[in-house]
Order: structure tokens, then C-alpha cells, then sequence
């Protein structure tokens, strides 16, 4: 602590003149006095507070020193503070350089719901393929690092369910699932993976309804993992208007509360249209060897 006061007097110019003033009052000033006082009077100090009822030398000396210890004393307990604060501020802001950083797009939404999201874990990730849904009655997350899906419901609650990763084409084609889920002529029917859980755990799936539109993004979206939830951004707020992303807050392990949080002034990711059919099947995988889509004859 001592070396931190040293350290904080050098760094203040206002401490070292606190110290030419002590030096100065200490001794420049009461020897200034004195012999200022022996070149234009012709009687003694004590002589001359005696005669014109001033209190004793020695009481107006000790008033003049106890008066600067005060002074000084206080003078040391502000720098004494201003060290510990000035210390504890080095001590966080080491913390948080060492701290994963926290991707800027994301800020906003992360110290709104800072309180419930927790710490954040690691470096924001981006996502190689991200896909969105958006269902009569849910809106639908493809998280591939996670394996996962997160059913965002328009009551504002969220679920998690595991991507069974469907090896058959068939689950890709929207004809095939179409029949498979008697969907209606005026709307679609859940794709890929989707399909596939539904198909498994209908009573967990079919309150999403029929899809509405989907997109792949491409490299663009980010999703940054909290000890409470997750923060994903990015995606346009809508498929004409890319001059502004939104970001999912997600809060919970494995289901709760979900919002749109803030939109950032982003441009928001191009979308790239999802094969729907055996040929454009084939183009994708063409294009895209690295996505976990089905390989095909």
C-alpha cells in the first residue's frame, strides 16, 4: 500500500505540490517570519504578543503545527482511499482483460439482461450454417456447434431439442414431407432435421405449425454462450429489410423466457435459400461439402 501512495503522489501533480506546500509552511515560512521580524522590529516576539494581547508564542506555534497536522491528515486519508480505489480499479480491469471478450453487437442485449444471462463463457462463435424457421406459431434456431434446436414459441418461452441429424434424403424434400404430414396446399412442411424430430416426438413438435419461410445464413451469425442462456444475432429483421439484425436472448439451461432484445444497426445476413428438393439437393452438396447435409449418389 505504501509503495501505491509513493506511486499515486508521482503520478498527481497535486500531491507534490501538497508537498512543497508542507515544506514551505514546516520551515520556509516560520524562518521567513523570523528573520523578516529581527530586520524591522526592534523587540522580541514574545515581547511584542505579550504587549498587544496575543497568546504565547509557543500556544500560536503549537495551533499553526496542529492546525497543518489536520490538514495533512485528512490530506492523507483522501490519498489513502484514492489509492484503494485506484488499486481495486487496476485489480478489475486486469479480470476483465483476461476475461473473454464479449462480441460488440451483442452488448447492448447483454447488459439488458446481464442479471438473468449471468457471465458470459468464451469468445462469441460463428456460425459456418445457421438456420431459421419461422412457423405459424414458432420461430425456429438451428445451432449446429450445439446439435440443438431452439423452439422460440410467441408466448415468449423457449425449448431446446436435440437435431437427430437425418441421414435420408427424403426429409429434405419438401413433396415427400408434405405427404408425410398432410400438410395443407397453402403453406409448408417442417425440413430436415425438423421434420425428423417432429416425426419421432410429434406431441413435442406440431404446436409449431406449418413453416411460413426458412433461411440459411451463411458465416454471418453469431452466438455467444452465458452461464444462463445464450445471445444469438444477426439474422435480418426481415428477409426485404436487411438494415437492421436482431438479436434472440435466451434465458435458461435447456428451456424459459426468450426476447428479441435490442436491434442492433447492423446489416443484417443475405439469406441463402435451404434445398427442398432431390436436385437442389444436389447442388447444395456440391456447393457446401463441409454442411451436414445428406451425402447423395
Amino acid at each position: 500500500m505504501a509503495a501505491s501512495v509513493v506511486q499515486r503522489i508521482k503520478e498527481n501533480p497535486l500531491w507534490v505540490a501538497l508537498c512543497y506546500v508542507a515544506g514551505f509552511v514546516l520551515w520556509q515560512f516560520p524562518l521567513g517570519v523570523l528573520q523578516s521580524w529581527s530586520s524591522v522590529e526592534h523587540e522580541t516576539i514574545p515581547d511584542y504578543l505579550a504587549k498587544n494581547g496575543w497568546p504565547r508564542l509557543r500556544y500560536l506555534i503549537i495551533t499553526w503545527y496542529g492546525l497543518f497536522v489536520v490538514i495533512l491528515a485528512v490530506s492523507l486519508w483522501f490519498l489513502l482511499r484514492s489509492s484503494r480505489e485506484h488499486a481495486r480499479d487496476e485489480v478489475e480491469k486486469k479480470a476483465e482483460s483476461t476475461q473473454p471478450s464479449i462480441r460488440k453487437e451483442f452488448l447492448k442485449a447483454y447488459k439488458l439482461y446481464k442479471d438473468k444471462l449471468g457471465g458470459h463463457r468464451g469468445d462469441p462463435e460463428l456460425l459456418e450454417f445457421a438456420y431459421y424457421a419461422k412457423h405459424q406459431s414458432a420461430t425456429v434456431l438451428w445451432v449446429e456447434q450445439y446439435n440443438a434446436f431452439y423452439l422460440l414459441g410467441k408466448n415468449f418461452r423457449w425449448k431446446c431439442h436435440d437435431d437427430p441429424f437425418p441421414p435420408e434424403d427424403t426429409w429434405f424434400i419438401d413433396a415427400d414431407n408434405k405427404k408425410r404430414f398432410n400438410t395443407p396446399d397453402e403453406c409448408f412442411p417442417p425440413w430436415a432435421g425438423v421434420a425428423k424430430a417432429w416425426a419421432n416426438e410429434p406431441s413435442k413438435w406440431e404446436w409449431i405449425g406449418c413453416r411460413e419461410e426458412h433461411c440459411f445464413y451463411l458465416n454471418a451469425i453469431y452466438v455467444q454462450k452465458c452461464e444462463h442462456g445464450l445471445i444469438l444475432g444477426g439474422y435480418p429483421r426481415n428477409k426485404k429489410d436487411k438494415r437492421g439484425a436482431k438479436i434472440f436472448v435466451l434465458v435458461g439451461e435447456y428451456e424459459g423466457e426468450w426476447t428479441t432484445g435490442a436491434v442492433e444497426k447492423i446489416e443484417g445476413a443475405d439469406c441463402v435459400a435451404p434445398p427442398t428438393s432431390k436436385a437442389a439437393l444436389k447442388k447444395w452438396q456440391a456447393k457446401y461439402p463441409n454442411s451436414r447435409q445428406p451425402s447423395l449418389p
